[in-house]
């Protein structure tokens, strides 16, 4: 099939949009979602979804995803710190990738252009705009 959405036009938010999907995804495994579902029961927190990129749907799909970590950041970090907490209950592969999402949700350039694309919606359009988005502390 032909892709068909737009891919965005700085490598900035190429990486942006990478660390999202791998954050969706890492929320997706059986065991994470039933740690998320207890957590969020014991601080009495809504349970929170996180979406991904759809390939042919990229513009929308990208802008619901970034709003999902954008409107869940606190609890994600309090989630993840948690279970790094608790490392009997996972197994290393589990923490070292727990480890490496926290770098990722506290870097303040990642922090930046997660605001800029929830208050901006037409920053994956502009292609006039580039922001050089690295794991940098």
């Amino acid at each position: 099939m032909k892709r068909i959405g737009l891919e965005p036009q700085c490598g900035g938010c190429a990486n942006l949009m990478n660390d999202i999907n791998d954050i969706a995804r890492f929320y997706r495994r059986q065991k994470i979602m039933e740690d998320e579902e207890r957590f969020c029961e014991e601080h009495n927190y809504n349970f929170y979804s996180l979406h991904r990129t759809i390939e042919v749907r990229w513009t929308a799909s990208a802008y619901r995803a970034l709003l999902s970590v954008f409107e869940n950041w606190r609890y994600i970090i309090e989630h993840l710190q948690e279970m790094l907490d608790s490392p009997s209950n996972f197994d290393q592969d589990t923490l070292t990738k727990i480890g490496s999402l926290m770098e990722i949700l506290l870097n303040k350039n990642f922090i930046a252009l997660l605001a800029l694309g929830k208050f901006q919606n037409i920053y994956f359009q502009n292609s006039h705009l580039s922001v050089n988005y690295t794991l940098t502390p």
